[in-house]
């Protein structure tokens, strides 16, 4: 804002100084629109490892987009609600409760993902499958009374659920870890169009998921085709039973 002073010699000159100042909040608030505009999502920073470049906000904005993304691509009736909470120096990218669906990421790793202890994949790729781990986990919760092998083993793990404990027996071999772990590499490798280089069961077998659909009908009926999903029961149960995990297992 100029000074009285210079207001007044502006005036003697014939500047309307009412204008000048109207210019001036219009100039200021076109600013602020693009400024405001400036925090989006921007899910291609992802695909092209440009997530460092973005701002806290569109962090925020993109991660929240993804979550949206892969909600659709699941066919969740309830889009889950993304919130942010900052835990610095925790192993924890992110959690989720289902009633009601709400899925929380640790803002700490999104700054600052070196925390997270990355091993084996891109940042980008392990930001993408934290998210679509978690919102798997809401699908798993829509679909635990369905009549069906997954639905059933959903609803059982949810009633039986082993917590987050670095120490905790068995929270990683639980049935909706393995199934949202594997969902979440799988839609990783997916949005970032990196080939998967076939799936491996937990005895270090080439697991084909089309022949064990074929192979076992009782499966197919129960779980469908989907590859992680038939993966899992594979493991989960095929490997005791002694099932086929490709046409050359023996």
């Amino acid at each position: 804002m100029p000074s009285p002073e210079r207001s007044q010699r502006w005036e003697r000159k014939g500047v309307n100084m009412k204008k000048v100042i109207s210019l001036m909040t219009a100039i200021i608030l076109i600013l602020g629109v693009k400024v405001d505009c400036q925090a989006k999502a921007n899910l291609s920073a992802l695909q092209n490892g440009g997530w460092n470049n973005l701002s806290y906000q569109d962090k925020c904005d993109t991660t929240t987009a993804l979550v949206n993304k892969i909600s659709k691509e699941l066919g969740i009736k309830n889009t889950p609600r993304t919130h942010y909470f900052d835990w610095a120096n925790s192993k924890m990218a992110a959690y989720s409760y289902m009633n009601p669906n709400d899925i929380y990421i640790n803002t700490d790793i999104l700054s600052n993902p070196e925390n997270a202890n990355i091993v084996g994949m891109t940042l980008e790729q392990y930001l993408i499958k934290v998210v679509a781990h978690e919102v798997r986990h809401v699908y798993q919760s829509e679909h635990r009374n369905d009549n069906t092998e997954f639905g059933r083993q959903c609803k059982y793990c949810f009633e039986h659920y082993v917590t987050y404990d670095q120490n905790a027996n068995g929270y990683n071999s639980q049935f909706i870890e393995q199934d949202a772990d594997a969902y979440g590499l799988d839609y990783a490798n997916r949005f970032l169009k990196i080939k998967n280089k076939g799936l491996v069961a937990t005895n270090g077998k080439q697991f084909d998921a089309a022949f064990y659909a074929s192979k076992y009908p009782d499966v197919k009926k129960a779980l469908g085709t989907d590859s992680q999903v038939l993966l899992n029961h594979y493991n989960t149960y095929g490997i005791k039973e002694r099932r086929m995990a490709n046409a050359n297992d023996v």
